[in-house]
């Protein structure tokens, strides 16, 4: 019996130090362009290059606009994790329609992004088609959608496989202790 005992408790001591593992950009140089494509015989137009910003605990691109009156406002915040991308708007408007890409292109400068997954939005609009991700690159297209003050847009980092393994190993081990306790 403490035999067992001991075994569950070394798989849940394990367990429980397995957190998911994502891919980490924490300390990442990443950079934002707003860019805007009218068709696809039309060259993608950078509108506004945010620059570059090291991935951290804060927000790391404000996008702001102008109006005619010069006046700027926050449009959207931009903040990066190793969790994930979110995407959340400052001001209710919209984007013209019906260009092929107006939208956010994020490009991570110091290496390619891991696997990254639409998850969410407030905004029903905004759907995993409006999302691509290939290698450094993360496209948010936001042509043709209306948005409200507080919409966001959530993008996860797909956990890496060694979590899977280690949780599949983790759930073995508490079916061979089970298996044991009954016989």
């Amino acid at each position: 019996m403490r035999n067992i005992i001991r075994k569950a408790f070394l798989v849940s001591v394990l367990l429980s130090n397995c957190a998911i593992a994502h891919a980490a950009i924490e300390g990442d140089t990443v950079n934002a362009q707003y860019q805007l494509q009218s068709s696809a015989y039309d060259p993608i137009q950078i509108i506004n290059d945010d620059g570059n910003a090291v991935v951290g605990n804060q927000v790391e691109f404000s996008h702001t606009s102008f109006l005619p009156n010069q006046n700027q406002f926050s449009l959207f915040d931009i903040d990066l994790s190793n969790a994930g991308i979110t995407i959340t708007f400052e001001a209710k408007g919209g984007f013209a329609a019906p260009p092929l890409f107006n939208g956010v292109v994020l490009t991570d400068i110091s290496k390619s992004f891991d696997a990254l997954s639409f998850v969410s939005s407030t905004n029903s609009q905004f759907t995993a088609g409006n999302f691509d991700w290939s290698g450094n690159t993360a496209s948010f297209n936001f042509s043709g959608i209306t948005y409200n003050s507080g919409d966001s847009i959530f993008i996860s980092a797909v956990p890496e496989p060694e979590t899977y393994g280690m949780i599949v190993i983790g759930l073995g081990l508490i079916g061979c202790i089970m298996r044991r306790r009954r016989s």
